[in-house]
């Protein structure tokens, strides 16, 4: 690598996907991934101080709202969150290799942002294997800077780079699609496209393809959360969930197989669905006063990689209003501009 932006990319990538976990590993992933925003930033000229790279969010009618391309710029520095993501995508791309073997690994990368943080990393450990990139953003602006960053690097090569609406894109035919990826998606799956991105694109996989997240989970969850925040000086991602917590149950849990459901029953309806079948459960008939309900997001990216709670911003609780103790609350996760839960 005669390029030092390349070797740099190379470093920081090997940091985040085989560091082991242990010891001073977190300062070392916030390390690498600072230097990839840096060097991203650096290429495209990408900059919080520029307003007219300040494009607002965009409106998806299928679902959610696309965030901006200076906010997905940011998701790069949750450095738990990218580098448990990265892992997850290299090892789906690896996992691929052995079902698929002789084949081109197609990869649609769905809601890249500017920098491509997912998969761009990986290009230099898989130059010269057959695998080939698709990576789509509804913002022309991102689009334009992966651009500006793959041709930076000279990493362009079998790679393709689409402005297009996630929830409406279609696979052509004559390639058959190997590893869906896709983090749009904020705590407890609110506001943002993520589960109407993977009912579009999960079922175009070729059978035996995978998805990346491989399992997002949301459960109900009665806790204190003066507990949960820190009352005893503990930082809650060091420590982990409170252990007085009361679990109520899982209300909804999104791999290929349910968004591949989720689709067949928006094809049976003749039209997008306003929301997933809902689910109940019930609240003790007694709760301490200082105890709030909260819903609990997890991720397993692929394989034996995990995302656990406090570990990112994006599962860190979500409090619920609106219950009381006796009562059995119905959950719905709406779809369409406004994705998140409901209940009644």
């Amino acid at each position: 690598m005669n390029d030092p932006r390349l070797t740099r990319l190379a470093d920081a990538a090997s940091i985040l996907l085989f560091d082991s976990g242990c010891g001073d590993d977190d300062i070392r992933n916030a390390a690498a991934v600072a230097s990839l925003d840096e060097l991203f930033r650096d290429i495209t000229g990408m900059r919080e101080d520029k307003i007219e790279q300040l494009d607002s969010a965009i409106a998806l009618p299928s679902g959610g709202a696309a965030i901006s391309p200076l906010d997905a710029a940011r998701c790069l520095l949750d450095s738990r969150r990218t580098a448990m993501f990265l892992r997850g995508v290299y090892a789906a791309i690896q996992e691929a290799q052995r079902r698929f073997p002789g084949e081109v690994i197609h990869v649609l990368y769905a809601g890249c942002g500017p920098f491509a943080p997912l998969c761009l990393p990986l290009l230099p450990l898989l130059v010269g294997q057959p695998v080939h990139f698709t990576l789509l953003d509804v913002h022309a602006r991102s689009i334009e800077s992966v651009r500006e960053i793959l041709t930076a690097l000279q990493l362009a090569e079998n790679v393709d780079c689409l402005v297009c609406d996630a929830t409406h894109y279609r696979n052509p035919d004559n390639r058959p699609l190997h590893v869906v990826v896709s983090e749009t998606m904020q705590r407890a799956l609110e506001k943002e496209p993520q589960v109407a991105i993977l009912m579009n694109t999960a079922p175009q996989l070729t059978p035996g393809g995978v998805m990346v997240p491989e399992m997002i989970a949301v459960d109900a969850v009665l806790t204190d959360l003066s507990k949960e925040l820190g009352g005893d000086g503990v930082v809650p991602s060091m420590r982990g969930p409170w252990s007085g917590r009361i679990p109520l149950g899982r209300i909804l849990e999104v791999d290929r197989e349910r968004v591949c459901d989720f689709e067949k029953l928006a094809r049976a309806s003749a039209g997008v669905p306003s929301h997933l079948p809902s689910m109940r459960i019930a609240v003790p008939s007694f709760v301490a006063v200082q105890y709030s309900l909260v819903l609990a997001t997890t991720i397993r990216t692929f394989g034996m990689h995990e995302l656990r709670e406090y570990e990112s911003g994006l599962t860190h609780p979500l409090m619920v209003n609106g219950w009381h103790a006796g009562e059995e609350l119905e959950f719905i996760y709406c779809l369409g501009e406004k994705p998140g839960f409901t209940i009644s």
